[in-house]
Order: structure tokens, then C-alpha cells, then sequence
């Protein structure tokens, strides 16, 4: 699916208000492989996936804390598609674009590869933006693991 899915644990998704994933969950999302559940699902039933959404962090914490961590001893290959599905996953593209696609308020990544930062600054850069590029709007990523930033830095270095 492309985009893919977003992962409804992430604090991505857990901070939309319980209106937001209501309208969401009734309505879709377009040019997403997120569908409209209005003709499916009644108003009690789409409040009672909301709840269940808003819960999902709760359920089963260490299923979630090793799903969060990745895939164990990834070569590098599978750990740069591992960081471009996070890219996706974590909504990158709505303010990036990469390939063509995606938005325009943060900069063109398509080349990120090529600007010589290393792994390192651009893990620094996720976990606190306007420290390493002053007046970022960028939001932190503080819900990424080490090895999920490592695989989203990999990820972009491989942009050329």
C-alpha cells in the first residue's frame, strides 16, 4: 500500500483529537489507502474504534515495544527500506518531497545523501530540529527508538 498504513500506536496518530479520528475513521482519506467506513459502521460503532485507537498504546506493551524496535540484525539493505517505510510512516512526505512527490515546506530529500551530514547530526537533527537547523519547524522524534532512527538516517543517506 502506498502510502502505507500509519502505525496507530505512534504519537502521530495518538494526538489527533477524538473528533479528528472520528472524522477520519467516517470520512477516509484521499490518495491514502485509508477508505470512508461511513456506509459500514454507525456512529457508536466508529466512537467505540476511536476509544480503541486512543487505548492501542496500552494493549500489550511489549508487542508494541518490539514491533517499535524493528526487525532484529538487518543488513543494510533491509535497514534503508526499513527507514523508508518509516519515512511514510511517520508522515515525512507531508512536508518533504522525495522523487517528486510529497510536500514543500521542509526541504527537497531526494538528494540528502549528497549534502554530507552524517548519521549521527541527522539523528540529532530528528530528536531536536532547531537545535541543529535554527528556526526548524520540524516537529522532534522522540517517539523513534535508536534503531528506528538509524534506519530512517540510513534510509536518507542512501537519497542521492
Amino acid at each position: 500500500m502506498y502510502p502505507p498504513a500509519m502505525d496507530l500506536t505512534s504519537p502521530h496518530v495518538q494526538h489527533w483529537t477524538d473528533a479528528e479520528l472520528f472524522w477520519i475513521i467516517q470520512n477516509g482519506v484521499a490518495l491514502t489507502g485509508m477508505p470512508s467506513w461511513k456506509s459500514m459502521l454507525s456512529v457508536e460503532q466508529t466512537w467505540k474504534l476511536v476509544n480503541f485507537i486512543k487505548a492501542l498504546p496500552n494493549l500489550e506493551p511489549t508487542l508494541v515495544a518490539q514491533k517499535a524496535a524493528g526487525p532484529p540484525h538487518m543488513t543494510p539493505a533491509q535497514l534503508r527500506a526499513y527507514g523508508k517505510t518509516l519515512y511514510h510512516q511517520e508522515g515525512c512526505f507531508t512536508c518533504h518531497k522525495l522523487d517528486g512527490q510529497g510536500g514543500t515546506i521542509g526541504p527537497d530529500l531526494s538528494v540528502e545523501g549528497r549534502r554530507g551530514r552524517s548519521r549521527e547530526w541527522l539523528i540529532g537533527h530528528f530528536k531536536d530540529p532547531p537545535k541543529f537547523t535554527p528556526g526548524s519547524v520540524m516537529p522532534p522524534f522522540k517517539n523513534l527508538t535508536p534503531e528506528q532512527l538509524s534506519a530512517l538516517s540510513a534510509f536518507l543517506e542512501n537519497q542521492k
